[in-house]
């Protein structure tokens, strides 16, 4: 009798062992990587560096990499206020400062980021003069880096080595006005 209950706890806990295996899955994080467990839908914990054991079914988790990521948006046109087109290109790199809110503005941040800083600068080239551009583009930059400073942030980000690399007007005929003009963040 004693010999069938060993034999019976034995096969209930290979039984256990393997149902447990299959319901719990382990992820491990690296030391650039970040997430949140959502358990039930809700933010559940914070996931830094390390091992965490994850329960199908109930908990799900979502890793950012928290590592600078490089942009780069080549010869875009946008309309000033005046009507003449402006010509831009930017470049530079983002990093995740709060995950929360890079994990809660998109599926991929840095792609939402980029979003921003485009929209960001198409915004503030169609509130300036053409003239304003062309005769004070050094500060038209600086205003830009200093909106995209901010806008990005919002998201939860920072962009550095933010360059409008080239900041050029169209104007009316075939000419072309290269003014090229380099903002850092």
């Amino acid at each position: 009798m004693l010999g069938a209950l060993v034999g019976l706890g034995f096969i209930i806990l290979v039984i256990y062992l393997f149902v447990s295996r299959k319901l719990n899955r382990w992820h491990t994080l690296s030391e650039y990587e970040r997430g949140i467990i959502y358990r039930h839908g809700k933010p559940f914990q914070d996931a830094g560096p390390g091992t965490y054991k994850v329960r199908t079914g109930r908990d799900f988790l979502v890793v950012v990499d928290i590592r600078p990521a490089a942009f780069d948006w080549d010869e875009a046109a946008v309309s000033t206020l005046d009507g003449c087109t402006a010509l831009y290109s930017v470049a530079g790199k983002t990093q995740i400062q709060d995950v929360r809110k890079a994990i809660y503005c998109a599926r991929n941040p840095h792609q939402a980021a980029l979003a921003k800083v485009v929209a960001t600068v198409r915004r503030m080239l169609n509130d300036y003069d053409s003239k304003d551009i062309h005769f004070h583009a050094q500060t038209v930059c600086d205003n830009i880096a200093q909106a995209i400073c901010g806008s990005v942030g919002e998201l939860g980000m920072a962009v550095s080595d933010f360059r409008l690399n080239q900041l050029r007007i169209l104007e009316a005929g075939s000419r072309t006005t290269t003014n090229s003009v380099s903002a850092s963040a």
